[in-house]
């Protein structure tokens, strides 16, 4: 399965001064996401080895700007049951604040969200409508994402 790292930034209080951030050679701006590389999780890999150049980077983000708070939303799609999508998506969600903090990061400016496949990409309505299998395997794929949430700016 692959997961889609979006950064997604808040714009928190009103009058703040445009900034701009760089995270795995893109720009972004208070307001705008960014679609990153993909997750992969495989059966024979831990959820975080198999992805550790991604969350390092994020690490590496994060080291750079302090004054950043962030919440990490995980997302599924709907090839489970509600109940079991959303306690799935939790604990992938604390499993990378939990390396995040093991990697120097203030676990005060971590909170973890498993949102399971309430905020799906494509609907299962949309992705039924689709010909092909491979597109709608596309599509399922898409609804599994990670999201991380800028959530506070700390002035200096």
């Amino acid at each position: 399965m692959k997961l889609i790292l979006s950064i997604l930034a808040l714009m928190l209080m009103s009058g703040l001064k445009a900034q701009t951030f760089t995270y795995q050679d893109s720009t972004f701006s208070l307001g705008q996401s960014k679609t990153l590389a993909p997750f992969t999780i495989a059966l024979d890999c831990e959820y975080i080895a198999c992805n550790s150049d991604i969350i390092d980077s994020l690490v590496d983000f994060l080291k750079t700007h302090r004054e950043l708070s962030v919440e990490i939303e995980n997302h599924t799609d709907t090839r489970g049951s509600e109940q079991y999508n959303i306690e799935y998506s939790q604990k992938l969600a604390d499993e990378i604040v939990k390396y995040l903090i093991q990697n120097g990061i203030s676990k005060n400016r971590l909170s973890a969200k498993g949102l399971g496949e309430t905020k799906p990409i494509h609907n299962d309505q949309e992705i039924r409508e689709m010909d092909q299998a491979i597109d709608q395997e596309l599509a399922h794929l898409k609804n599994q994402r990670v999201v991380v949430k800028i959530t506070k700016i700390k002035k200096e």
